[in-house]
């Protein structure tokens, strides 16, 4: 109910504010005719639409290529080595050893041949060899085309001074000895040289050379004959005896009764 009342009393005051303000078109239009009510048509609310505001893209920096000047590297300057002389292997002289018999009896003569070879392009100082005899030979001799030779007795030791030896010069020492009763077949007699040369000491031995004494020349006090041996003093006595019987019967005159039979025959 007063709800009703309410929208009445506003409808009425509505009503009479619009004919205040219609009042002087109202008293014109009553004298012409009956009263037109011009309806004012409502403009509805214009909606105003805000675009959305577009955040500016900045520009997209275009990377400016700059040239980048190429650097050409110093040529490497040449570098002079120093000039030291290289160290230079040092020069080897060979030195082989021979025997003359490698199968010897007790006072067999022994000869060893020592050759020395300077196979370099130059010329090498201070060559010496040395040569200790074993204990079953005996020295006799020695001899060198160069240089001074000498024995010591309580070392046994030949030594021969070359000197200097000329680049591809060889020299050939021989050495003489004896065989003594030292010698025994369960020991064979070995020998091998050294030698000396150059200002560093250098040096080097030679090959080794071995004799073997043969049996049937031992001393009384030795091995006796080997089987060896014994079969070939066998054949030899067997043949001196064919021989021996052979020359007998040619040499022997026949009896009577013999040179009847060989003329009958």
């Amino acid at each position: 109910m007063n709800k009703t009342l309410r929208l009445v009393i506003q409808g009425l005051i509505a009503t009479a504010l619009l004919g205040f303000i219609l009042l002087p078109g109202a008293t014109a239009a009553a004298a012409d005719g009956p009263l037109a009510v011009t309806e004012t048509p409502t403009t509805p609310p214009t909606e105003t639409v805000v675009p959305p505001t577009e955040t500016p893209v900045p520009p997209t920096a275009t990377p400016t290529v700059v040239s980048q000047a190429t650097v050409t590297p110093p040529a490497p300057t040449a570098t002079t080595p120093p000039n030291n002389p290289q160290p230079t292997a040092p020069p080897v002289v060979s030195l082989v050893k021979q025997i003359s018999q490698d199968r010897v009896s007790i006072g067999s003569v022994v000869n060893y041949t020592l050759t020395v070879t300077n196979p370099n392009d130059t010329s090498v100082d201070n060559v010496t060899v040395q040569d200790v005899l074993p204990a079953q030979v005996d020295y006799v001799s020695a001899t060198s085309p160069v240089g001074t030779v000498s024995f010591d007795a309580a070392t046994r030791a030949v030594t021969v001074v070359l000197g200097t030896l000329s680049a591809r010069q060889e020299v050939q020492i021989v050495i003489q000895a004896r065989v003594n009763a030292n010698a025994s077949s369960a020991s064979p007699i070995v020998n091998q040289a050294t030698i000396t040369y150059g200002t560093t000491g250098g040096g080097t031995t030679s090959n080794q050379v071995n004799a073997e004494l043969v049996p049937g020349s031992l001393p009384a006090t030795g091995v006796g004959p080997g089987p060896r041996e014994i079969v070939t003093l066998a054949l030899i006595l067997g043949m001196a005896g064919l021989t021996a019987l052979a020359l007998y019967d040619r040499s022997r005159k026949p009896e009577p009764q013999e040179q009847a039979e060989i003329i009958r025959d």
